[in-house]
């Protein structure tokens, strides 16, 4: 990648700074204002946060016991009694699984993707005594592709329940699915609480960001090339070639409330344009992660998803995690490549999330911040 220009809009907002306008400044503090946060990069820019459901209902389809064999089909049915929500989840056992035991789990909402059932990713878990679910998020809202109104957008099970109660776009609803995921496992006895993954890919990986932002059984969260809304900045818009010679730019804010305007609720589509006016930016959804694990990966060639961006807006929540006392705990990485989850991010999960539950330190040789080969071509200066 050959950076033609980095604009930056504005200043980042600082995560520090209370509701009052003064700033905290123990970590006692934290909790509270989180709460604070959550309005802004939350509730501003994906909707009312969905209730807990009334009921949960875990069906196995099959094999006829969880653990019979590597791999189960499972049907979760949840909700409102009165109008239930139900959506399909496959599990994948880790190598010499036993019954009674618990193991990690890595939870990602892309079923509906065809990496998250090939082989070449399910078996860094599998080899890594980590149990695999996913679930289609697209059963719980319609995956509507370049709607051109809101209410053809927002379709699906979750509008049905929930859409007279609340006023959401469709992450909030993807993102439910993974705390809905995570329920039904726990049903069956073998997760670890202590070590779970939140994982997923563009939107997905935007859902799966989302979730780990408010359900804090998450351990460790990998949301791989998020584009826009998700892990990048809003505040900036890069310009840049691929490495085969394509002239791009990133997503931006308002691409997004013209494309897709179910996503966000029509408040965050006004700032289309006018990205410098929000009280917030995607590092404030980043820190709401902290003090647990946050790994966000990118890739050279995907300039559509603005991974200078992505780097700044986790430069921009470091100091969250090092004021919470876990400095480490906030990485970043890319690899060569264009749009897509690849076997290699499966691999740095796996093995992150296997380190953590072993009582090892995790290797971060992964990270890297490849910015300075620009030089004349891109000065980065860190927020």
């Amino acid at each position: 990648m050959k950076v033609v220009k980095y604009e930056v809009l504005g200043e980042l907002p600082d995560p520090f700074i209370k509701e009052d306008g003064s700033r905290i400044v123990s970590a006692d503090e934290w909790k509270n204002h989180r709460e604070f946060l959550k309005k802004s990069s939350v509730i501003l820019q994906y909707g009312d946060i969905l209730p807990e459901p009334e009921f949960l209902d875990v069906q196995l389809l099959g094999p006829p016991e969880f653990g019979a064999l590597d791999t189960a089909l499972i049907k979760v049915t949840t909700g409102k009694k009165s109008s239930p929500v139900s959506f399909t989840m496959v599990v994948y056992l880790p190598k010499n699984y036993e019954r009674g035991c618990k193991y990690p789990v890595v939870i990602d909402g892309d079923l509906c993707y065809k990496y998250a059932v090939q082989k070449s990713h399910n078996d860094y878990y599998a080899n890594n005594g980590i149990i695999y679910a996913c679930f289609a998020r697209n059963e719980l809202v319609y995956d509507c592709a370049w709607r051109k109104t809101r209410e053809e957008g927002e379709k699906g099970p979750i509008y049905d329940t929930y859409g007279k109660d609340c006023t959401f776009g469709c992450f909030q609803g993807w993102s439910w699915g993974f705390s809905r995921t995570l329920d039904a496992l726990i049903k069956f006895g073998a997760v670890d609480l202590r070590y779970v993954a939140f994982t997923g890919h563009s939107r997905g990986a935007k859902s799966a960001l989302l979730a780990a932002a408010l359900d804090e059984r998450c351990t460790v969260c990998l949301p791989v090339q998020t584009n826009a809304g998700g892990a990048a900045c809003y505040r900036s818009h890069l310009f840049a070639f691929t490495s085969d010679g394509e002239e791009k730019r990133s997503e931006t804010l308002e691409d997004m409330a013209l494309n897709f305007p179910h996503w966000y609720p029509e408040e965050m589509c006004s700032y289309a344009t006018k990205e410098a006016e929000l009280p917030f930016d995607s590092h404030f959804l980043k820190s709401l992660i902290a003090p647990r694990h946050l790994i966000v990966g990118e890739a050279e060639d995907d300039i559509w998803g603005n991974s200078i961006g992505s780097y700044q807006t986790n430069d921009a929540a470091k100091p969250v995690f090092e004021f919470l006392g876990v400095p480490d705990n906030i990485n970043w990485y890319w690899h060569k490549g264009k749009h897509s989850y690849t076997p290699e991010d499966s691999k740095i999960l796996a093995e992150y999330l296997s380190a953590l539950s072993k009582g090892e330190k995790p290797d971060l040789s992964f990270n890297c911040r490849p910015f300075e080969e620009y030089g004349k071509n891109f000065d980065y200066t860190a927020p």
